[in-house]
């Protein structure tokens, strides 16, 4: 799973059958349609994340946790394929910071007012650098940051905008309002989303096989509102019964739809269980 996730394999386009020369074991490719013959077909990526498909029992629940904690180390990355998002900034340089870069982003986003700080110290650039390639350092290698490295990490989030699409109105048209950027939070966490019965064998799993303090699991419980998104990110997994997920994003009262918290940050996985309901 961790490869998929990370490294997904190359899929020869399917057009083309593999073949092999008799003497020499070379592969070539023949479109059994049109019978072109290729040495070096088109490959393709397949698409990252997949299925588990396991029978009952086997452990598929501690697998997850497994990726989960394997891949802390990882960094969240914003879409790719598209020229409408934003390099990622750490909030904190993006505020404060005079470089040209963050300034363009400051007026392309219509950030105004922060303290701008001139020259960032290097114990700031480098806390930006942790944040932004290695957020998970901490876990990686206990004990080797001091306290206020620590607490430097901890005042920075990591965030990207998706800028909406140019709007090409026909001559003589009304002019339109201008949208604002999108801005989204890279989070190094994990949605989970099971029916309700699976909810305690979740935390189940996590207390029985993880060390203590391994993973922080936040669950919805009797709640009837999300906290802030500044701090449903700390947490390294966000455990939703189906029910509870579903209602996200939906007021039951006038049936109208509403911003989630959910929507405000890119997650690093979504893990659906029994998912055939959804």
């Amino acid at each position: 799973m961790l490869q998929m996730e990370s490294q997904p394999a190359m899929l020869v386009d399917p057009v083309y059958t593999t073949f092999s020369d008799a003497e020499t074991g070379t592969p070539f490719y023949v479109d059994l349609k049109s019978m072109d013959i290729i040495l070096r077909p088109d490959r393709y990526p397949l698409p990252k994340g997949g299925i588990l498909c396991e029978q009952m029992g086997v452990g598929k629940t501690l697998m997850c946790l497994a990726l989960i904690l394997a891949s802390r180390h990882q960094p969240t990355r914003p879409p790719t394929g598209t020229d409408q998002v934003s390099e990622v900034y750490t909030d904190v340089g993006l505020r404060e910071y005079s470089t040209e870069t963050a300034s363009a982003m400051r007026q392309a986003i219509g950030l105004s007012g922060g303290s701008i700080t001139g020259t960032p110290s290097l114990a700031s650039m480098c806390a930006d650098l942790v944040a932004l390639h290695n957020p998970a350092i901490r876990h990686s290698w206990p004990g080797l940051l001091t306290p206020s490295a620590e607490r430097m990490l901890d005042t920075r989030t990591c965030v990207y905008y998706r800028f909406p699409p140019p709007v090409r109105l026909p001559r003589g048209a009304k002019r339109v309002p201008d949208f604002l950027p999108q801005r989204f939070i890279l989070a190094q966490t994990t949605l989970v989303v099971v029916p309700q019965i699976l909810v305690a064998q979740w935390l189940v799993e996590a207390e029985t096989h993880l060390d203590e303090g391994a993973l922080k699991i936040w669950t919805m419980g009797n709640q009837k509102h999300l906290p802030p998104i500044e701090e449903l990110v700390r947490y390294d997994i966000l455990l939703f019964s189906l029910e509870q997920f579903s209602a996200q994003g939906k007021k039951a009262e006038d049936d109208l739809y509403y911003e989630t918290e959910l929507m405000k940050a890119r997650w690093k996985r979504i893990i659906l269980g029994e998912f055939g309901r959804l």
